[in-house]
């Protein structure tokens, strides 16, 4: 089934709205009143910090990874209170560190990108949304043609004032930037994305998964969509998840291939749940060489995950691998 509206499809995504007794979202209210006074307050600021953007397929690791930087770098990250103020991040960045000091936490739990503990990691989709103008399945599918309506120096200004109010650099899921990843590292100089992939059958998997979860019917459209969305909507469920897989594969493989390879990573979610350690110091090398930044360590404990498969579902895995195939191949 097709939707216009992102939030129509998007279901799984916890709301940051909150609405009243008469139906009135006073939390979106509170925001726009903060915003008025918080962006006056705004300074031209340098770029002094980093800021670390992770990306890729929907179940494909993102939010783990993007725990596991939380975790390890002496960063700032957008925590579940701070994202209540998406109009407003400074003010929610201040408030946050008045009410719960510098206090860190990444349980490495999560459902579906939603985390639980207050100060664990918001993927701050609010935010995006709003800077990037991704309210409509039809912004994203025309995401380059409209670049030219983002206001990509307020966007630069917000971000800049963010990293003043952190007094240090910055980790946040960005899976909107990746529709724009040549802008974004035009933009903010020491910016580095980070792209995780995983199996695509595992992915395709844990993606039909979710639709049964979330939904009663599978062929409800689930999360991120590719640029042949209107192609692939109305396809049997299983070919529609797997083109979805196939589709923003390559999407990202041909974004990425036409950036600096200093300005991007690309990691497996094998290899972060085998080698976390590995990764984290890989990253910190790559930021080192290409930004000369040294980035301070959080944590340094030894961490072990274990791998999300799907290896006794034989059957499923059999349907994708063709599936998948011929997608790749073109049959």
């Amino acid at each position: 089934m097709a939707y216009d509206k992102l939030s129509d499809y998007n279901k799984q995504r916890k709301s940051t709205h909150y609405k009243d007794e008469e139906g009135e979202d006073y939390l979106l209210h509170i925001n726009k009143l903060l915003q008025q006074d918080e962006v006056a307050g705004y300074k031209d600021r340098e770029e002094e910090y980093p800021s670390i953007f992770v990306f890729g397929l929907p179940r494909s690791g993102t939010t783990f990874m993007t725990q596991l930087l939380a975790h390890s770098f002496d960063l700032g990250y957008i925590n579940n209170f701070m994202a209540r103020f998406w109009l407003a991040p400074v003010t929610g960045i201040r408030l946050s560190k008045q009410i719960f000091g510098e206090k860190a936490i990444s349980t490495f739990d999560s459902s579906y990108a939603a985390t639980s503990d207050v100060l664990d990691i918001h993927e701050f989709g609010y935010f995006w949304r709003n800077w990037l103008r991704k309210d409509r399945i039809s912004d994203i599918l025309n995401s380059k043609e409209n670049e030219g309506h983002i206001d990509w120096e307020a966007l630069k200004k917000v971000i800049l004032n963010m990293h003043h109010a952190f007094g240090k650099g910055w980790i946040c899921k960005n899976i909107f930037g990746a529709y724009h990843l040549e802008r974004f590292t035009n933009l903010l100089k020491k910016s580095l994305f980070i792209y995780i992939e995983r199996d695509p059958v595992d992915n395709a998997i844990s993606i039909l998964d979710a639709r049964k979860k979330f939904y009663d019917d599978p062929g409800l459209w689930w999360s991120t969509i590719p640029m042949e969305y209107h192609d692939i909507k109305d396809l049997p469920v299983e070919e529609q998840v797997a083109a979805q897989v196939h589709h923003l594969r390559k999407y990202y493989q041909q974004e990425l291939a036409d950036l600096d390879p200093g300005r991007y990573l690309k990691v497996s979610y094998e290899e972060v749940c085998s080698n976390p350690a590995g990764i984290v110091e890989q990253i910190r090398a790559h930021v080192r060489t290409h930004f000369d930044i040294e980035l301070m360590m959080r944590e340094q404990d030894v961490l072990e995950f274990k791998t999300r498969t799907y290896a006794d579902r034989q059957q499923e895995r059999k349907h994708f691998s063709v599936l998948l195939s011929r997608y790749s191949t073109g049959s």
